[in-house]
């Protein structure tokens, strides 16, 4: 008869449960009545991420049209229902991320998310971000290329 101090724990992942089998014996073959299966072992996942899950529930595309010190005048553009008409909003600086103050000036794009956010260590939040639109530059070049060629479009299209 085997004991404790002679027998190994041995784990069988195809049905997740511990065995006590002899040295050198096959774990599926019991022929010793005493060789009992033990508690089921469960695995359990600990979720150690701060991720969380956005909801964003309205969308809008805008440009500056006009700003002071204090606030921005834009356009918005309804992405979320595009029967919408086009809406005048004067917007405060302090909804601007500080990385994105540098770009506000007429002209300028930007996106406007509204909606929630939730995770494992956050409770349901109301959220709205701001992100202004970061493009490249056009050279002196490349604007001089633009006019020259809708100078040969207008030429061309416009020809009786």
């Amino acid at each position: 008869m085997s004991t404790a101090a002679n027998c190994k724990p041995e784990y069988i992942p195809d049905i997740n449960q511990f065995y006590y089998s002899k040295s050198g014996t096959n774990s599926f073959s019991i022929k010793d009545p005493e060789i009992r299966p033990r508690s089921i072992k469960k695995d359990y996942v600990v979720a150690k991420s701060s991720k969380f899950r956005e909801d964003i529930k309205q969308k809008w595309s805008g440009v500056v049209i006009a700003v002071d010190d204090e606030e921005l005048t834009v356009r918005l553009e309804d992405l979320t229902n595009f029967d919408n008409p086009n809406e005048i909003v004067v917007l405060s600086r302090d909804e601007i991320d500080n990385n994105d103050q540098n770009l506000i000036q007429p002209g300028a794009l930007f996106y406007w998310y509204i909606g929630y956010r939730q995770g494992i260590k956050y409770s349901k939040e109301r959220i709205s971000i701001i992100r202004f639109r970061r493009l490249p530059q056009w050279t002196k070049r490349e604007i001089e290329e633009a006019d020259k060629l809708a100078e040969d479009y207008a030429e061309f299209f416009l020809a009786n």
